[in-house]
């Protein structure tokens, strides 16, 4: 798998040599890209962004069945001899699980023994996930969930009661310089707000292996579902913790955000205005060295074009592999955020700020559920995961959003 993870890296280099090459084509004789230089890199732009969310996911993958392995690999060492210490009855415990859950999605929960069952934890139709189960799925979903991309505040809980989260703000207060010997009796309270996070249950949909494949003893059957899954729930949830109004559904943070500024134009972006909107935020986030800039693919493609009045582009691309940015910022494209060039007057097309005041919310015990009878007919098992989640930003100061005027 590293070999194709190292050609999709090399293909992906090759793809922002050869935007740079058009940028630079055009800079050297000094005029505006044509119309077919245009669609050139926007195909490039479009295909480097591909294989960077590819990457991600072979990456993704790997770590999965490394992980896998491992457990599978800490079943064997473990000896009779050896249960003789809680720890090691603890690796035991843990062991016999992960064996009965393999066996569980493989053959079904009438094929376990009583033991196992038990190590399951099986109730009614479905079986609840552990924590092993849970880390890789939320390792999975973090592709798919600009939030978590821009280091959003996780909160994992072992149950589903709402449950309230203060946020703070002290961004407009100072302290004093006083003389010696004395003191002050001026008080600066920080503004606060509480905001409240429920648990939100997410739907993979079924998911369908064919018989012969989940009788494979190599093929890694619970990678494959969690992969899947992880894809499937990141991006419902990516969804509403970009444009979720709260109700019923977790808060976006487009809803919850403030306007940095509002550009002139209700279908472009100028240079001036993305430096403006990266100062309508505090600097007391912006120096805090967690601010990402978050939009779509397609408004990204337009940024990359822009000049300063040195005639420089803003963006800046990365060695191979590593990140690119625009005025120094580190950027995620989410394809929930409006488009530039469809989302009109009033459209919040970017956003910038410190993500880690936005709270996400998983509970650590997604179930999955194995469907035995429904698609039978076609030799195939199907499987469904469900979790948890709710999302919402604490500080609204910390996230800015630009939003298109109506010329």
């Amino acid at each position: 798998m590293w070999q194709k993870i190292k050609q999709l890296r090399e293909e992906r280099g090759e793809f922002l040599a050869k935007m740079k090459a058009i940028l630079a084509k055009s800079d050297t004789e000094k005029r505006d890209l044509s119309e077919a230089e245009n669609k050139e890199f926007d195909d490039y732009n479009t295909k480097a962004e591909q294989r960077k969310v590819q990457i991600g996911q072979y990456e993704r993958t790997q770590e999965l069945e490394t992980e896998l392995a491992k457990q599978g690999k800490g079943e064997t060492r473990i000896g009779r001899d050896d249960l003789n210490t809680p720890e090691k009855a603890a690796e035991a415990k843990k062991a016999e699980a992960r064996a009965a859950f393999d066996k569980y999605l493989r053959f079904g929960k009438n094929e376990l023994a009583d033991n196992e069952t038990r190590a399951l934890t099986v109730t009614g139709a479905g079986v609840v996930g552990d924590r092993p189960f849970y880390d890789q799925l939320v390792l999975g979903m973090k592709w798919y969930a600009g939030v978590r991309q821009c280091g959003a505040t996780v909160l994992p809980t072992s149950d589903g009661n709402p449950f309230t989260v203060p946020g703070m703000n002290d961004t407009s207060n100072t302290g004093i310089l006083v003389g010696e010997g004395s003191d002050s009796e001026s008080e600066n309270d920080p503004s606060t707000n509480t905001i409240t996070l429920n648990a939100y249950k997410f739907d993979s949909t079924w998911i369908k292996l064919s018989l012969e494949l989940i009788q494979d003893a190599a093929y890694p059957v619970e990678a494959t579902i969690l992969s899947m899954a992880s894809e499937r729930i990141g991006r419902a949830l990516n969804t509403y913790t970009t444009t979720g109004n709260g109700s019923g559904q977790p808060d976006g943070f487009l809803t919850a955000a403030t306007t940095g500024i509002t550009s002139e134009y209700h279908n472009a972006i100028q240079y001036e205005e993305i430096i403006d909107f990266i100062h309508s935020l505090d600097a007391a986030y912006r120096n805090t060295g967690k601010c990402f800039i978050m939009l779509h693919d397609t408004t990204l493609a337009a940024i990359r074009k822009l000049k300063n009045p040195l005639g420089q582009y803003i963006w800046s691309a990365g060695e191979t592999g590593a990140p690119s940015a625009i005025l120094d910022y580190k950027y995620v494209v989410n394809n929930d955020m409006p488009q530039l060039a469809t989302a009109g007057a009033g459209g919040n097309v970017m956003a910038f700020g410190d993500f880690s005041r936005y709270f996400l919310r998983d509970v650590t015990a997604p179930w999955i559920v194995r469907a035995d009878e429904l698609f039978i007919s076609d030799g195939l098992v199907g499987y469904k995961v469900f979790s948890r989640h709710d999302g919402n930003l604490a500080d609204t100061r910390a996230v800015k959003l630009l939003t298109l005027g109506s010329n």
